[in-house]
């Protein structure tokens, strides 16, 4: 038995190592993005529908004046308002606009000019598909490096001179969190300042998973 064993041992493939690399690469937020709504109260759906839709169209002229600048509007709403004896009293209408833009300085004025009329429900920031596959590729590059740069390792570690891929497999994640911010109020010409835009950073990580054999 011993005998076969070393014959086996001597005729048979390398042992089969299995291990991951990974490696990250963080890259500037490119593109922001801001949703902001409207809303009115009157006594009738109609008279609230059309304050709202008046501030809507303002914003969507304003946002589409400045170059590099998207806009569209969003979910439109409406509900009553009772008073203490449950009667309703009135109608309240919601309306949202949202604008995206890569160039942060147009994104600010944009966002300083609508909030004259409008108010601000949050601004977050994100990575563009395009940048994100740049940065994807980077890190894919790097952590097969660190693959083969481990397989090696593994190999001399145990006293083998070289190895085979036997299976592979990629694996990429975009740890992208939406910074929001505080709520604007409507400010008046005279006290509105340039609202301020602080993109941050997206880390975008490629784990390559896989087996070897040594030989």
């Amino acid at each position: 038995m011993a005998l076969a064993g070393v014959a086996n041992a001597e005729t048979a493939e390398g042992p089969i190592a299995n291990f991951n690399a990974r490696a990250t690469v963080d890259v500037p937020q490119d593109t922001a993005r801001a949703d902001l709504y409207a809303e009115a109260s009157a006594s009738t759906v109609a008279a609230a529908t059309e304050e709202v839709n008046r501030a809507l169209k303002e914003g969507l002229t304003l946002a589409r004046d400045v170059h590099g600048v998207t806009a569209k509007t969003g979910s439109f709403r409406s509900f009553p308002t009772y008073d203490q004896k449950q009667k309703v009293t009135g109608y309240r209408v919601h309306g949202d606009l949202s604008v995206e833009s890569h160039d942060f300085d147009a994104f600010s004025q944009v966002l300083t000019r609508l909030s004259s009329g409008l108010l601000v429900s949050n601004v977050a920031y994100s990575l563009s598909e395009q940048e994100a596959a740049t940065a994807a590729s980077k890190a894919m590059t790097q952590a097969s490096a660190n693959f083969k740069a481990q397989a090696s390792l593994v190999a001399k570690s145990l006293g083998y001179s070289s190895y085979d891929i036997k299976e592979i497999s990629v694996n990429s994640d975009s740890g992208f969190v939406p910074r929001p911010v505080m709520a604007m109020a409507r400010m008046s010409e005279a006290t509105r300042t340039a609202a301020q835009v602080e993109p941050g950073t997206t880390s975008v990580t490629v784990t390559v998973n896989g087996s070897v054999r040594l030989k």
